[in-house]
Parts: structure tokens; sequence; C-alpha cells
């Protein structure tokens, strides 16, 4: 190939890159690349760059993981390289081209099939309980630390359901699982998960929990994940409408209504988790978990630094057992509503926190073999060919 022809690539590289072809032409030397984005499938690839020069060059630096060919040349070049599959974590590596006393140097980044500081596992056991780490973690802190990696759970409330309720943190002994009565529309459950290196766009994620709610606990919500700014629900998006009758009119409030005649109201929304009728086969409310096992795929970077985030949020106070019908006995050894620390030491004495109304819980499960996680499926760039 000769100069021109050189020439000719590197000014169609260099204008697409929005530069100025006067630029191309007084240049004793400069590298261009075909790719105008570094970043290599996992699977490896091959592409090619310009060297202009004006004579001998040579390539001062080169990752193990990749190759050029050829590796030195008199004047302007056409070089390939080669950079192979990547079965561990991101890597970044510098291709230095040298020219007398000056050098070019590009910046190549790889994904593999790993990202650093995932999965995240969270490991719930009776014995972390017994030790007092979970209350100081979930109960006051409010971010219960993940055993594998770096995240945590919590629950957080609507800042608008603060103003008339109260949520109470508690963590079940026998199992150490972390739960919250109390809950009402717009409150949730957050998953964080930090990776160390970022998470590109396009990469595949994976979200694992088993959850549950007692009878009187909340039957309907929304799984989300957040991308960017915005939070996109996960699983399939369904709506319910709920009718349900309100209080009568007073007498005299209105001219065509009386005291014995009821109203109704309907309740739309929309939701990914019915915790009733998603749990399969035959059940008794309440003694069963509903399973969260999921992949989603963020369309933006999320930056090292920050964390993958996924919460699980209520969007209707309905229970799992409406109070018209008979609540079946939980299983032995699995309270209806757990008792906290306080309750505990009065209840069994027959306190009045025995007798108040039932708030309902929801509660985040696992055991040893189905630790709640958040995980890598696929680690390729989005809008890579």
């Amino acid at each position: 190939m000769n100069r021109l022809k050189y020439l000719l690539f590197a000014s169609v590289l260099w204008a697409a890159a929005g530069c100025n072809d006067d630029d191309v032409a007084d240049a004793d030397f400069k590298v261009y690349a075909s790719k105008s984005d570094l970043r290599i499938k996992t699977a490896g690839e091959s592409f090619s760059i310009i060297v202009h020069a004006r004579g001998p060059w040579n390539v001062a630096e080169c990752p193990e993981w990749a190759s050029i060919v050829p590796t030195e040349g008199d004047g302007s070049c056409e070089a390939t390289v080669t950079v192979t599959a990547n079965a561990d974590y991101i890597r970044r590596g510098e291709l230095r081209i040298a020219y007398g006393d000056r050098s070019q140097t590009l910046l190549l980044r790889q994904n593999g099939i790993l990202v650093r500081g995932l999965p995240v596992r969270w490991l719930f056991s009776a014995a972390n309980y017994q030790s007092g780490k979970y209350n100081e973690a979930f109960v006051l802190r409010n971010a219960l630390p993940a055993e594998t990696g770096s995240g945590s759970i919590g629950f957080y409330q609507d800042p608008q359901n603060a103003l008339t309720a109260t949520i109470e943190r508690a963590v079940e002994e026998d199992t150490g699982h972390p739960l919250v009565c109390g809950v009402l529309p717009g409150d949730y459950w957050l998953f964080k998960a930090a990776a160390e290196d970022g998470v590109e766009a396009g990469t595949a994620l994976h979200v694992y929990f088993p959850t549950r709610s007692s009878g009187a606990g909340p039957r309907y919500w929304m799984l989300e994940y957040r991308d960017g700014e915005a939070w996109l629900p996960l699983g399939n998006l369904r709506e319910a409408e709920i009718v349900r009758e309100i209080e009568s009119a007073a007498e005299g409030d209105a001219e065509d209504e009386t005291p014995e005649d009821p109203r109704t109201e309907r309740i739309t929304f929309e939701y990914t988790l019915d915790l009733v009728q998603d749990l399969t086969g035959a059940k008794v409310i309440g003694t069963d978990n509903a399973t969260v096992n999921f992949d989603f795929v963020p369309e933006h970077r999320i930056p090292a630094g920050t964390d993958i985030e996924v919460r699980l949020r209520c969007v209707s106070a309905v229970p799992c057992v409406e109070k018209s019908e008979p609540e079946t006995p939980e299983t032995p050894g699995d309270p209806e509503t757990p008792k906290t620390e306080a309750s505990r030491a009065d209840g069994d004495a027959g306190s009045e926190a025995d007798t108040e109304v039932d708030k309902g819980f929801n509660r985040i499960a696992g055991t040893l073999n189905t630790q709640p996680s958040i995980t890598v499926v696929n680690t390729e760039f989005a809008g890579i060919d």
C-alpha cells in the first residue's frame, strides 16, 4: 500500500473523529485505529491501525494478552492488532508505538466474563441473630451487609407514609431472616451490590432471593432495578383492580344516600409480583416462599464506586388473606406476627402487645444453598457486533 493510500485511509479515520485533514498532512507521526472505541469483545477480536510516520517506528509496549503484526516499520504502514479471549476480570492495557523520541499510546480495555466485586451474596443464620450482628446492622442501621462481596439490604419507608405510620424492622431469631411490619404502598426493600470495576451498559445481571408475606401482610409488589436515573420493572408487568367497600354515607350527608347504602371504590395498580398467585402448587398462605429469580440488563453504564440497585416496592395494602376469609394457621415455629425484642419480653406475660391488631409482616428469606444474591450472567458490551 503506497503512502497516498495510507494517508487517504488515515484521513477517513481522522475525519470520522471530527478532526481537520490538514492535521494529517502536516503530521510527521500519528497512529490511527479502525475502531473509534477501543473496548474489546470478551471473546477477543482483531482490528487495524495505521501508523503514519516519515521514518522508522516500532512497538514499544503491548499487553501480553494482545499482539500486533508487524511490530516495526519504516514509513507509513498498516498493522493488525489481535486481542485474545478473556475468561477473567476486565483488563486494561497500553499499546504504545514509538517514533524516535516520540510515542503515541492506545488504551485497550476488554471486558471479561467476571466483574470484580460480584457476585454479592447474603447469608442469614440463627447464629448471626444470636450474636446480635443482624440487629445492629438491620434493625439499628438499616443496612444488612453481604457475606460475599460488598453490598447491603435495607427497608425504606415512603416519606409520605412516615407522617402517619411507623415501620418496625426485626430479625426472625430461628432463621436470621430480616423482616418488617407495618408496610404501606410505596415502602420498599432495597438491595445494593458494589461492582469494583463498574458494569458496562448491556451487561446481563441476575438477582435472586425468596420473599414472603404473612396472611395479614401485603400481597402485591413491584420488583424494579435502577437504570441510570430511572427505576424499571423487572418481570411481567401486570395490572390489578381491587373493588372494596368503603364506609356508608352518614345520614344527611347526601340527598340520595342513606346509612344503609354500601359504597365501593375501584383501585387499579400495576405490579410484577403477587405473593398469592405467584406461589406454585397447592399451598397454605404464609407457609411458602415466592422466589425472585430474574435477569436484567441495564442500558446505562454503572460506574465503579456506585451500586447496582434492585428494589421490591409494595404497591397495595391488600393483604395476602382478606379479612373476610379465615386465615390458615401458620406452620409450627413460624408465628404469624414475629416478636421483636420488646414484645417478646412482655408478650409471654400476657401484655397488651399480644392483643394488638396484626399488622402483618414481609420478609426476605434464604438458606445456605439459596442465598440472596446479585451476580453477572453475561458481560458483553451493548452495541458491539
